[in-house]
C-alpha cells in the first residue's frame, strides 16, 4: 500500500508523482534492477533519460535485454543525495513491462542521453512508469551552519 503525498512525522517527505518525474529529469544515472533465470537480483547502473513519462536507456547483448525481451518484471531506482547537509531523495519506479524499441527507430526526445560507457549499447528500452514513488530528507532545522572564511583565517 502506498504512502500518501506529504510530510511525516520522521521529517521524510512522501513526494507525488509529478514531484518524482521531475527530479529524475535532474540526474543522468539510475539502477535497473531485475530477477535473472535463477531468481537472483540484478542490479546494474544505467545512464538515463525521460521519454513521455517513462524511463529510457539504452543497453546491448546480455541478462538485462534477455529480462526485458522476456518481459520480466523490472524496478528503476535514481537518487540525488547531499552528505553534507545530510539530505536527499530517492524515486524508485516499477514497470511491469518494458518496451524493446529496435535499434533502427528513431530515437524518441532529446533527452535520451548516450550511455556512458564503452562497447555498443544499440538497444533502446523504455519502462513505462507504472508505479512511482519517491522520498526526500529535507535538512533538519538548525542542523545548517554557514561559516564566513575572511582572508586571515584562510591563509591560517
Amino acid at each position: 500500500m502506498e504512502e500518501p503525498p506529504g510530510a511525516r512525522a520522521d521529517g521524510v517527505d512522501v513526494l507525488d508523482r509529478e514531484t518524482c518525474l521531475a527530479l529524475l529529469g535532474t540526474v543522468a544515472v539510475g539502477r535497473l534492477a531485475w530477477s535473472d533465470t535463477d531468481g537472483r537480483i540484478q542490479l546494474r547502473p544505467v545512464t538515463f533519460g525521460l521519454d513521455d513519462g517513462c524511463v529510457a536507456f539504452r543497453c546491448g547483448p546480455g541478462s538485462m535485454l534477455t529480462a526485458i525481451g522476456e518481459g520480466r518484471p523490472v524496478s528503476f531506482e535514481a537518487d540525488g543525495i547531499e552528505p553534507a547537509l545530510s539530505t536527499g531523495w530517492s524515486v524508485l519506479v516499477a514497470g511491469a513491462t518494458a518496451e524493446l524499441v529496435p535499434p533502427s527507430a528513431p530515437r524518441p526526445g532529446p533527452r535520451i542521453v548516450e550511455p556512458w560507457a564503452r562497447g555498443g549499447r544499440p538497444h533502446l528500452v523504455r519502462l513505462r512508469a507504472g508505479q512511482v514513488t519517491g522520498r526526500r530528507l529535507g535538512p533538519t532545522a538548525g542542523g545548517v551552519s554557514v561559516v564566513r572564511v575572511g582572508p586571515d583565517d584562510a591563509a591560517g
